[in-house]
């Protein structure tokens, strides 16, 4: 049979598989589609390993041992090697000496088995299975892969029960080349970047370990192979001539978000002939948790592990690190075609790398002479005691009275005895458990006693970046509130101390019942953590089917710079929001919804909930007004040329107060006097805005009109009132603010004259000191511009330094209450700008903040 020629089923597995790799190439832009790829690709492989058994017992396959086809390559290499060349140019090229035996080494498209690719690099073409998987070459081989030419691609491998870790791929003319010494599964990725991560500095990083090794004395050991991928573990081969300890390290590098990194050293023997590296369960030689140290945008610590080699290890040794840590879950909330991407803290990610390893090969002499080693556990209750001595020769003890270690050691070579795993509920010591076996050693003494764990409770944690600590040291990272325990025991009525090593980035939290003595479990610590950063809301008008419509940041209290919390449904385009003076609630009016959508806002734990039974209906809302005493709010419809009244009940809840005020020429936007006693409604019709002045009857809410200005504003976009009620300040969408003077007994307006924006102002905000005026730019300006108010006439003038660039098409502005921060929505970037306030001074806060789609409206919760 000619492996060129395909019949009906193969051309219909083919086209399965091309279908399905189209599917998952879309991955980053449709999960049903991923789902449906994956379903379609497991069917395909089904047939494939059905024709493949189907072409053996038909006697067919290539001019060479194997199979050969469009989707899979087999090829059988034996001890003088060879290169087989795979689906779409990936190679594997074996030089003489890797195999001790002819062995089939096969390249398929398949990702059956391999483990789900990180949403930060999501595969751009196939994955593929490199078989035999695991196995361990005597000598590296070389992959090659044609990869494209994009800057940022990088190859990712995976064994099985392992994630995806990277390679030190050397890209040349768009084929990417590295070595192993074995594989599994590959594929090409660049890291794709989501609006929501632009700023985050985890999202494309991954971790890594990189071994090293040492003898003592250095005389000892000898470098027989150079290492192959130092980067993600591998340190070459060595041989030890003479008894020595062997030290092993690992430097490990995670993500700056992740946690609890734990590194386990293994051994096992270099069986003949090959076989997978963890096809027989390897010896665990000891665990480490090193301390982590930010580094950049890494935690990064070292693992150290001596290891006493004697004759006792002769023959080959493969030595490997095994590093776990926790990182957050990815959170993808859909937004319009596309996700937001946030990080999960309460739901962690247990991730597994492991290194190629270290090959040892022991050349020892063995001693003409050997001494038992050995001694005697008192105090023994609980299970699970492991003793080890020499890092190695485990021995499980059940029981308190004598014991010895079955391995004996050389006359004059050392030993060291050391509990690998303590009991339950206990905590066992070591004496005279080191020294030099001239005779044979039953001195050895292990003594064990109660111990008890030290933890409780963090509530009310927002941000990351606590850390606890008992008594000075014991550091824990905690991501997320809830049930946390230190990792030392206490043995009974000993001492505890538990504190705060650091405070989150949006919390500041405090300890109770943090000290006291041990003689029970202790699990009553109470970590309590308050917000300490305002929240920021964010309405998206270009989301119409209401699925989040309402984005919420919390912004550092240090720095300002926002984060992204949550997303909160609201109506067809959001676009005005208001919040109650006290900061408990929130109202969006939803321009084409014909509602006002309201929430609960708890500042403390960043979350904003919709009020049930309280979207009362409204017509093209397009402003929100809200007296400075929370009691009412008068909403703008547009297109219906009404105003609407609402008080505000009991936890939030809007009531219509009388029917909509009419008679108004397309009223568009709305502002309150801080006293309470005055509002302001200006039109947007063809010969230029008008602006009606009424008075409020502090009773019902409802609007009496006082004074008629017309063709004040032309084109308007905003108003705002100084603080003090002695002026009213107009953006005009024809490039300019315009200025008014109000009679603090009438209420009533008279013009003082206009500031030139460069370009239409289309948002506008006053400092809380009313020495200020901020107006952004659209279209062609861009940008945000600081007017400095005579407080006296209240004219304008334009402050040095103005305009600052903002984000395409900036819309909505915002200023926090301590007047430190300013924050604009950008309608086209889909972003948030924020700036550090200093006098008449904007200062940018790094990158946009990326939002939901076409942000308009933007609030600071107080």
């Amino acid at each position: 049979m000619n492996t060129a020629r395909t019949d009906e089923k193969g051309t219909q597995r083919n086209r399965l598989f091309d279908f399905a790799q189209c599917l998952i190439r879309q991955r980053r832009h449709n999960d049903p589609l991923q789902r449906l790829a994956s379903r379609v690709h497991r069917y395909a492989t089904a047939l494939m390993m059905m024709f493949a058994v189907l072409l053996t017992a038909c006697g067919g396959g290539a001019d060479i041992p194997g199979v050969n086809n469009s989707n899979l390559v087999q090829v059988t290499v034996g001890v003088n090697g060879g290169t087989v060349t795979g689906p779409d140019g990936v190679q594997v090229i074996i030089p003489a000496g890797a195999l001790n035996q002819p062995t089939t080494i096969g390249i398929a498209r398949s990702a059956v088995g391999a483990p789900a690719a990180p949403d930060a690099f999501p595969v751009t073409g196939n994955v593929y299975e490199l078989t035999p998987h695991d196995l361990p070459f005597n000598l590296p081989v070389t992959v090659r892969a044609p990869v494209g030419n994009a800057p940022d691609t990088q190859v990712f491998m995976a064994s099985p029960g392992q994630d995806w870790i990277p390679t030190n791929a050397i890209v040349t003319n768009g084929v990417a080349e590295w070595q192993r010494n074995s594989f599994s599964w590959m594929y090409v990725g660049g890291c794709f970047v989501p609006t929501s991560m632009t700023n985050d500095p985890h999202w494309c990083q991954h971790g890594r370990s990189v071994a090293g090794i040492s003898a003592a004395p250095s005389q000892a050991m000898t470098q027989t192979e150079l290492p192959r991928d130092p980067a993600n573990g591998d340190f070459g081969a060595y041989r030890v001539d003479q008894a020595a300890t062997l030290t092993l390290t690992s430097q490990v590098k995670v993500p700056g978000n992740c946690s609890n990194v734990s590194v386990k050293l293994v051994r096992r023997s270099w069986i003949e002939p090959q076989q997978a590296w963890f096809s027989v369960q390897p010896q665990t030689l000891a665990t480490q948790s090193p301390t982590m140290t930010a580094s950049g945008n890494y935690l990064a610590g070292t693992a150290t592990f001596p290891v006493v080699f004697s004759d006792l290890d002769n023959g080959k040794n493969m030595f490997a690190f095994s590093v776990t840590y926790d990182c957050p879950s990815i959170i993808r909330t859909p937004n319009g075609s596309g996700y937001l991407y946030s990080w999960d803290y309460a739901n962690p990610r247990h991730l597994t790398l492991r290194g190629d390893g270290i090959k040892v090969e022991g050349n020892i002499t063995p001693p003409a002479v050997t001494h038992t080693i050995g001694g005697t556990v008192s105090g023994l209750t609980g299970a699970g005691l492991v003793l080890q001595n020499n890092a190695g020769n485990n021995l499980a003890v059940a029981a308190n009275g004598a014991f010895t270690f079955a391995t004996p050691v050389g006359a004059g070579s050392t030993y060291n005895v050391s509990v690998f795993t303590q009991p339950a509920g206990q905590t066992c010591t070591v004496t005279s458990g080191s020294g030099t076996a001239n005779a044979n050693v039953n001195n050895v003494a292990i003594s064990c006693v109660p111990t008890y764990t030290i933890g409780g409770t963090v509530s009310g944690l927002v941000g990351t970046g606590l850390v606890l600590q008992n008594n000075g040291a014991d550091n824990l990272s905690i991501n997320a509130s809830g049930v946390f325990t230190f990792a030392t025991r206490l043995v009974t009525s000993a001492a505890y101390n538990a504190t705060i090593q650091a405070q989150p980035s949006g919390s500041t939290c405090t300890v109770q019942s943090g000290s006291g003595t041990a003689n029970a479990d202790v699990t009553n610590i109470a970590v309590t953590c308050v917000s300490s950063g305002p929240l920021l809301l964010v309405a998206n008008s270009g989301v119409s089917n209401g699925t989040n419509g309402l984005s919420v940041y919390r912004a550092d209290a240090a720095t300002g710079v926002p984060s992204f919390l949550n997303n909160a449904n609201a109506g067809n385009m959001p676009s005005a929001i208001a919040v109650s003076p006290n900061g408990l609630y929130g109202y969006v009016g939803n321009w084409m919804g014909g509602t006002i959508s309201s929430y609960s806002i708890n500042s403390t734990a960043g979350t904003v909930s919709p009020i049930p039974l309280s979207s009362p209906g409204s017509n093209n809302p397009t402003s929100i007004a809200m007296d400075r005493l929370g009691r009412f709010i008068w909403v703008t419809n547009w297109g219906y040329h009404t105003v609407s009244a609402f008080s505000i009940g009991t936890n939030g809840v809007l009531a219509a107060a009388g029917v909509p005020m009419t008679g108004l020429a397309l009223p568009y936007k709305i502002v309150a006097h801080p006293t309470a006693d005055f509002v302001y409604i200006v039109n947007s019709t063809t010969a230029g805005g008008g602006i009606a002045v009424y008075s409020v009857n502090s009773t019902t809410g409802a609007l009496t009109l006082l004074q008629t200005l017309g063709n004040a504003v032309s084109s308007p976009e905003g108003m705002v009132i100084d603080p003090s009620g002695h002026f009213l300040y107009a953006a005009s969408a024809s490039g300019s603010v315009d200025a008014f003077a109000i009679n603090a007994t009438t209420g009533q307006l008279t013009t003082i004259g206009y500031a030139n924006t460069g370009s239409g102002a289309y948002g506008i905000a006053i400092h809380p000191n009313g020495q200020y005026v901020y107006a952004v730019s659209s279209a062609t300006g861009n940008n945000v511009r600081v007017f400095a108010i005579n407080p006296t006439t209240g004219g304008l003038t334009l402050a040095v330094g103005s305009p600052y660039s903002a984000g395409n098409n900036p819309r909505g502005v915002a200023v926090n209450a301590a007047g430190t921060k300013l924050y604009v929505t950008n309608y086209v970037s889909n972003t948030v700008s924020a700036f550090s306030i200093s006098g008449d001074t904007l200062i940018p806060l790094g990158t946009p903040i990326a939002t939901g789609s076409n942000p308009t409206g933007i609030a600071v919760v107080p």
